[in-house]
Parts: C-alpha cells; structure tokens; sequence
C-alpha cells in the first residue's frame, strides 16, 4: 500500500475510533443519568408504599382498640363513675364477666406486639424527619410522644395481665374489668371545637350600625307532605358515609336494647348541641365527642336505629330560639344582630 493511501487510511480508521469512543462514552453517560433517575424514583416509591404500610397497620390498631373501649363501654359508658367489682360481677348477657374477658382478650391477642410496630414505625418517621430538615424541636416532641404511648401500652398489658389467670375467681376478673374499663374511660378523647371566651381576649368585635335585616322566618312547614306517610325502604336501613356502623356505635345500640325510645333519650342526654352548619363530624367523632351539631346529632340518631334494625331517614324542620340562647351558643356574641 502505498504510503499516501496509508496515511489517508489512518486518518479515517482513527476518526472512526473517535466517534465510537463519543458515542460509547455518551451512552454510558445516559445509562448512568437514567439508572440514577430510576433509583430516585423507585426509592420514592419505597417511601410511599411504606407510609401507606404505617397507616394501614395504624388503622388495624385503632379499630381493635376501638373494639377493646366499646367492650369496656358496656360497664362504664362515657360519663359515668368506675363501675364497682361488685355491679360488673352481677352482669348477665353481652356484660356477663366471662364472656366479656374473652372477647376482650380474643381482640388484645389480634392486637400482637403493637408496641414494638409503634416503636418501629414511629422511630422510621423520626429518621425521616430528621433527614428531611424538620426542626429539632418537633423531631424532640414526635419523641416525647412515643415515649408516652409505649408508657400507656405499658399500663394498659398490665390491666389486661390478671384477666389471663385461669385461677381467678369471678369477682376477682370482675374486679380487673372494673379496673380497665375506668383506665379506659380517663384516657384523652378527641373533643369537637369549643368557643373561647371572648372575655379571654385581647380584642373584641366591633358592633355594626348597619346590618342586613334577619331573613324571615318560613310560614309553612318544612317538612314534605309524603314524609310520614311514605313507607321506609332499604335505603332507611342502610350505612351511608356520615351514618356508619362502627363497633363502638354496634356496641352502644346493643347497650340500649336497639329501643328507639332508650335510644333517643340516650342521644338526648348525652351529646351536646354544638352551634355549626353541615355534616361537620358524623355518626362515629359525634359518639367520641359526645357534641355535634344537628346534622352531626341527627347522623349519630339515625347510625343507632339503623344498626339496631329500625328504619329511619333525615328530616328537617324549623325552630323558633330566643336570642339571648343563641348569642350564648354561639359564643357569647355581643349583640343579636351578630348572632343572626
């Protein structure tokens, strides 16, 4: 070959390699770029399904220790003073102290070693706060908070502790019911919206001169003229979002004998009108909060009677209300045009 063409041959083969190497390098390049976005993506995947875990397993927790206090509700609803050994021995049916203790424990074994999930779970959750930049000082609080679940978990295997010696005599398992269900009964339940004091603050509201005039109140009745008279169906009888059939409220209308009459005069004496608009809480936070507003009090209503096989449905109606009532419902309002 002679020696031009080999150099012109050279120059192409070396040219060549050049672009190869390019290439080569620059797809590796992008191999990395994608490997390194997968990564991310799949690792927040990761996150995601483990938070979704967390809540899950929250859940069955709750609503086993949901199950465990509308047990214990039977011997002391909310309200009322610690049951003695004595009046919880004497309970026959669904309060018969045997076959209470065995349910009771039947959903505490379902339960397994919570503490340790929590534990677990909630020590994850600190990492991430940590990793993710959130103050020291609520990464601290999220601490002093586990520390005073494990602390109540504590307390509550405990209670349950004596109620596993097959040596007791009934009045002493009664005596352990006695005990747990007013542990269970003292510990902090969610509480609706409550006024403050106007008196508390620092400002006031001004009084208007001007005000729209209250609308006027309607002549006729509000309720639909088939409302009595028309025959319930199965939607009367049916769970609905605001209405639903937790155990806790299953358990209170076996409580009352699914009577209407106990039902109404339970809900009558127990939950606290709370002056709001809308289904705010439904049937399950009214029953924990014992307050609610009329559409949260009628929904409780309604979730007791259904359960309980009796038809009911949603009414409305208008009520007259001095206004003197209404300012102090709403908060000790100053005048009465701010209360309307």
């Amino acid at each position: 070959m002679p020696a031009n063409q080999f150099r012109s041959f050279a120059r192409r083969l070396s040219l060549a390699l050049g672009i190869a190497s390019v290439m080569w390098f620059s797809h590796l390049d992008m191999a990395r770029a994608v490997a390194a976005e997968h990564s991310e993506y799949a690792a927040a995947i990761a996150a995601a399904q483990n938070a979704r875990d967390r809540d899950a397993r929250v859940r069955t927790m709750a609503n086993r220790l949901e199950s465990v206090a509308a047990e214990l509700a039977r011997l002391q609803p909310v309200g009322a003073p610690k049951p003695s050994a004595a009046s919880v021995q004497a309970g026959t049916g669904d309060t018969e102290p045997n076959a209470l203790t065995l349910r009771i424990l039947s959903d505490v074994d379902e339960l397994g070693d919570f503490e340790s999930e929590i534990e677990e779970d909630w020590r994850a959750e600190a990492e991430q706060m940590a990793e993710s930049g959130v103050d020291a000082a609520i990464v601290a609080r999220h601490e002093a908070l586990l520390s005073e679940v494990l602390s109540r978990a504590a307390t509550f295997r405990s209670l349950i502790e004596p109620l596993r010696d097959t040596r007791a005599s009934v009045s002493d398992v009664s005596a352990s019911l006695a005990n747990l269900s007013d542990w269970f009964a003292g510990q902090t339940r969610s509480r609706a919206w409550r006024a403050i004091d106007k008196s508390a603050l620092p400002t006031s509201f001004a009084t208007l001169d001007d005000v729209a005039a209250p609308q006027e109140p309607e002549t006729e009745g509000a309720l639909p003229p088939d409302s009595i008279t028309d025959p319930p169906g199965p939607g009367e009888l049916a769970e609905t979002p605001d209405a639903q059939f937790t155990p806790a409220i299953q358990a209170l209308a076996q409580s009352l004998g699914g009577n209407p009459v106990a039902i109404r005069n339970w809900v009558y004496d127990n939950v606290e009108f709370h002056p709001t608009f809308g289904s705010v809480q439904g049937a399950d936070q009214t029953l924990l909060s014992r307050r609610g507003n009329a559409f949260d009090i009628a929904s409780l209503t309604l979730a007791l009677l259904r359960t309980s096989g009796v038809p009911a449905r949603y009414a409305k109606s208008i009520v007259e209300l001095p206004i003197d009532k209404v300012q102090n419902w709403l908060g000790n309002v100053a005048t009465p045009q701010m209360a309307v």
